[in-house]
């Protein structure tokens, strides 16, 4: 079972000799002591220990001690642009995907890596990102399975539905060109639409499969429904301060995940509010319109008793 694994799992591995890089300018990077001990105080001491034996408990705990050999480590390391062999191997541990495997694609490889690779990762990736177009996404994460978490350019649909299938045919392209394969049976498909006439739109088809067309997907944990502020006039005023805070963190992790900025639970609830007190207003023949009676200064209206 164990060989069946790793066979698996590295089934995307090129033998032989990688080409080197193309030449380029760049400033050789060199580390301060101050900043290695910085990241090394940023360690998670609760993670499991790395194929070394040494767990992040103890690099936090020897920072002040430990710095100075690091840096001249992650110096050496990158003047000569050779990663130490044995920080390249790394432990992995397959976690179930479902109750109930049923085949080696059901497991996730889970990469224990050294923690001061990770350190030094952290540095370098602080410099990288410093040459990055304003464009590019600081939050762009990837998986080695091939499940791409966050595509690393920004893009809004609008009412140009070509363009959104555009960018899905050249995520798809990308994809199939970097060895990572796009799971359709697990790939879902959500239209949040705010506008008053929706139009129905042609399903998706990714690599001539048809992608399923939900209402809420759940990632990481959070639950995105496009049905979030659904009668959000009617339930928002009697929802506790915990249910506030708890609907507010999905609207922040749908923030990361989209990458664009979105409005507030409450600034939803007030504008929404707002929109249905002009409709009601507006409409004679709507049951509530005579609760809105205006005050002889004809600017605010009366409050409403109990």
């Amino acid at each position: 079972m164990a060989e069946e694994l790793n066979s698996f799992f590295t089934r995307f591995e090129v033998n032989g000799q990688t080409a080197p890089p193309p030449a380029f300018t760049y400033t050789l990077l060199s580390l301060q002591e101050h900043q290695v001990r910085k990241v090394l105080r940023e360690v998670n001491p609760r993670k499991a220990a790395r194929p070394d034996g040494v767990s992040g408990k103890v690099l936090k705990a020897c920072a002040v001690q430990l710095s100075g050999v690091l840096t001249k480590i992650f110096n050496i390391s990158l003047s000569l642009a050779i990663v130490p062999s044995c920080w390249k191997s790394a432990t992995i541990i397959p976690v179930p995907k479902t109750s109930a495997c049923k085949s080696l694609n059901d497991f996730r490889p889970i990469a224990l890596t050294y923690v001061a690779m990770k350190c030094l990762e952290r540095l370098v990736a602080q410099y990288i990102t410093a040459f990055l177009p304003p464009s590019f996404d600081s939050h762009y994460t990837g998986s080695p399975q091939g499940c791409v978490k966050k595509n690393c350019r920004r893009h809004h649909c609008g009412r140009n539905e070509s363009e959104y299938r555009a960018e899905v045919q050249k995520l798809s392209t990308w994809c199939s060109s970097n060895k990572l394969l796009l799971n359709t049976t697990k790939t879902k498909e959500i239209i949040i639409d705010f506008r008053h006439n929706c139009t129905a739109l042609a399903p998706l088809h990714l690599n001539g499969d048809c992608v399923e067309r939900v209402s809420s997907f759940k990632f990481l944990g959070s639950v995105i429904e496009s049905i979030l502020t659904f009668c959000i006039t009617a339930w928002y005023a009697g929802c506790s301060a915990a249910d506030r805070k708890a609907l507010q963190r999905v609207i922040g992790s749908a923030q990361k995940i989209i990458g664009c900025p979105l409005p507030s639970l409450e600034e939803l609830a007030e504008s929404r509010c707002l929109n249905s007190n002009r409709s009601i207003f507006k409409d004679s023949a709507h049951p509530a319109h005579h609760l809105f009676n205006l005050l002889p200064s004809g600017r605010r209206f009366r409050t409403l008793r109990c």
